[in-house]
């Protein structure tokens, strides 16, 4: 028996995330913010124990944890965030596998990137410099990565985390954040249009293995925890608002939902399995599903 063989400790938890009971999962995040977090790197140990990655992958995804469980106190952007996304892009991606959108292999990747996509977050925010926390965050782990991963998988890593960053000048309609560049790419098949550190995600996949969907993918897991239902939205917000010293107001919610997530999910399995929750979600806020297109597309 190797390291990773043990049995799960936390098979309740982990079954409701491969099993993406969305319900369940809301109770087990809101468990966790009055309880506390389970230690990361015990439960991330137990939840890949249970899919058939190499150890090689293995290993990888367990850099990450360690990096991960490093103390962050930060009131949105710290531990509890880290596990929560690893989670969701664990039951997405999951599903993306299972359901031949990209391979285990690409899956492991993905985990590792969930793992490490805000590390050393300072609480500040980009700044108005895009990319800031995310190669903050990158350039942080690389060297423990780096023991595990090719330097062709740790480009593609990078590609993961910088995708999460979705700043921009809201006051500027043409204004398009990373995120929005490869959302928009969906629509408009312009790669031209992408931003130069993520079009390796385009350029790289193949059939069977689209790197775009996986990024994607993890873009639908750093959201999801504020979309599985009403409560868990406000939570989202009440969190984001502490950790940047303002009162908590709901319209915040709205903004959220209708500029930065554009009032849906773009993943494959994000559209299945988390779109039907951010529906009801945003008919309790007053919103619509309609979808405004983009200015770019």
């Amino acid at each position: 028996m190797n390291e990773f063989t043990k049995a799960s400790t936390n098979t309740k938890d982990i079954e409701a995330f491969l099993k993406a009971d969305t319900a369940q999962i809301a109770d087990i995040f809101r468990k966790w913010t009055k309880e506390g977090i389970p230690d990361i790197e015990n439960f991330v140990q137990d939840a890949i124990s249970q899919i058939a990655f190499t150890d090689q992958s293995k290993k990888a995804i367990m850099a990450a944890a360690k990096l991960a469980a490093e103390p962050n106190d930060n009131a949105y952007h710290g531990n509890e965030h880290f596990l929560q996304v690893f989670c969701m892009t664990y039951t997405l991606g999951h599903h993306a596998v299972e359901t031949g959108r990209f391979t285990k292999e690409t899956f492991g990747l993905l985990l590792t990137a969930a793992l490490i996509h805000d590390y050393k977050h300072d609480a500040q925010g980009n700044k108005g410099e895009q990319f800031r926390l995310e190669k903050l965050a990158f350039d942080s782990a690389r060297e423990d990565l780096a023991a595990y991963v090719s330097k062709e998988d740790l480009k593609i890593i990078k590609a993961f985390v910088l995708t999460t960053d979705v700043s921009k000048d809201f006051s500027d309609p043409n204004a398009v954040s990373p995120a929005e560049s490869l959302k928009w790419y969906l629509s408009n098949k312009d790669i031209h249009s992408v931003f130069d550190e993520l079009k390796i995600l385009i350029t790289e996949s193949t059939s069977g293995n689209d790197l775009v969907d996986a990024a994607l993918t993890l873009q639908d897991s750093d959201l999801a925890s504020a979309h599985l239902d009403v409560e868990s939205s406000h939570q989202s917000g009440r969190s984001l608002a502490k950790e940047l010293g303002n009162e908590y107001d709901p319209k915040n919610q709205i903004f959220f939902m209708d500029k930065i997530c554009h009032r849906r999910c773009f993943s494959s399995a994000g559209r299945e399995i988390i779109q039907p929750c951010l529906n009801k979600v945003m008919k309790a806020f007053g919103m619509t599903e309609e979808y405004p297109k983009p200015a770019r597309v």
